[in-house]
Parts: structure tokens; C-alpha cells; sequence
């Protein structure tokens, strides 16, 4: 069982080859799986390295994500269906029933993540006061948002989501913050992210070959 008394994170994850369908153009199946793993790692280092103790918790995916969340001291579930916004939903929910004090949901393709920017986040709730929220440049989701313990704010995730969850927010008078930290604002979905992302990553292609060779080799 979920230690109560602490912050979870919940980063829902897709099998790895069924994920990046965008980037198809520009990597083979295989790279854009390798590519999810990288993601998803560097999202668990950062959630692990808070200064403020938080316990990731990965739902969904396949044998790959399970192995690299048992890596990063993850906790792992699979996806019992339903789409991402319910699988979302009965997972905060199921937190707060064992007295979680707050969750943040994190995408697992946030690749400037790091943990500052999840302190930011843990701030800004002003211990648990507020929920907070971050938006995705590219096409106004939601890139991650904090729910303290009895602010659940129903999952709306998908393009234009940002201005949804505040709205629902407001509807139910839970006081919100907006965290603008560079790295919740970058979500890697398309080719210009992925030559952004390459550009920022001097091991970028030393790292999605190793995966690749990785997957190809089991």
C-alpha cells in the first residue's frame, strides 16, 4: 500500500510503440518507443530528486514502462481502461482515500522536466492550500497539475485543456495557481519539438540508440 502523509505524482503512460504517432515522419517505431522511455525516465529522475519528498506513481503502458519505473523506484500499475481522463480520475481518487495529502499529474514526455520545476509547483500550493497548474505551450493543454487532498478537479487533459481545468476550478471555488516554469511548458510531440529536444541533449542520439539496440534485442 501507498505510504499516506505525502505527495504523489501519477505520470499515465501509453505502451511505448503506440506512443509519438506524430513524430512518424522523422523516427521508426522503435526510435519513437526508445524516445518514450528516455522521456519517462528523465520525468521519474526529476519527481525523485524534489526537495520535497514525492512518490512516483506510473499507470499504464507495458513491460517497458514497468521495468524502467521499477528502475526509478516507481510504483506501477497497469490501465484498466476507461480513457486517460477517467484512468487519471480513479487514481487521484484512490490516492485521496488513503490520505495522499496531494497529487501532482505529470505527463511522461516532459523532456526539460526537472526537479525545480516540481518544487515550483509544490510552492506555489502553498503547503497544500492551492492547486496549481502549468500549461503546455504548443496547443494549450495542461502539462501538469497539482491537487491538494479534497480539490479534485475533474481530469479534462487534451489540447485546450489549460483554460478547462481552470474554469472547472473555478466552478468549484478551489483557489488556483499558475506555474510558468520552462520546463512544464514543453511537450515533445512533434518534428520542431524533437530537433528542439535533440539540440538540448548533447547524448541525445548516443541515448535513443542504446534504447533502440535495447529494444531490438530482447
Amino acid at each position: 500500500m501507498v505510504s499516506p502523509n505525502v505527495i504523489q505524482a501519477i505520470v499515465p503512460m501509453k505502451p511505448v510503440h503506440e506512443g509519438k504517432s506524430r513524430l512518424n515522419s522523422v523516427l521508426s517505431l522503435d526510435e519513437r518507443a526508445s524516445l518514450s522511455l528516455m522521456l519517462l525516465q528523465n520525468v521519474l529522475r526529476s519527481i525523485n530528486n524534489t526537495k520535497t519528498y514525492v512518490e512516483p506513481r506510473v499507470i499504464g503502458g507495458d513491460s517497458w514502462v514497468q521495468s524502467i519505473s521499477n528502475q526509478e523506484s516507481a510504483k506501477w500499475e497497469p490501465d484498466f481502461g476507461g480513457g486517460p481522463n477517467k484512468v487519471v480520475k480513479d487514481a487521484v481518487l484512490s490516492a485521496f482515500e488513503i490520505n495522499i495529502e496531494g497529487i501532482i499529474v505529470l505527463p511522461g514526455d516532459l523532456g526539460f522536466l526537472n526537479s525545480h520545476d516540481i518544487d515550483q509547483m509544490i510552492d506555489l500550493s502553498k503547503n497544500l492550500t492551492r492547486a496549481v497548474i502549468a500549461r503546455a505551450t504548443a496547443d494549450g493543454g495542461t502539462n501538469a497539475i497539482l491537487m491538494p487532498n479534497g480539490m479534485l478537479i475533474d481530469p479534462s487533459f487534451g489540447p485546450g485543456s489549460f483554460e478547462r481545468h481552470l474554469h472547472l476550478a473555478n466552478v468549484a471555488n478551489i483557489p488556483m495557481s499558475i506555474c510558468s516554469a520552462k520546463g512544464l511548458e514543453f511537450d515533445l510531440d512533434r518534428p520542431e519539438d524533437l530537433l528542439a529536444y535533440r539540440q538540448s541533449r548533447s547524448d541525445f542520439d548516443e541515448v535513443l540508440n542504446w534504447w533502440t539496440d535495447k529494444l531490438n534485442n530482447i
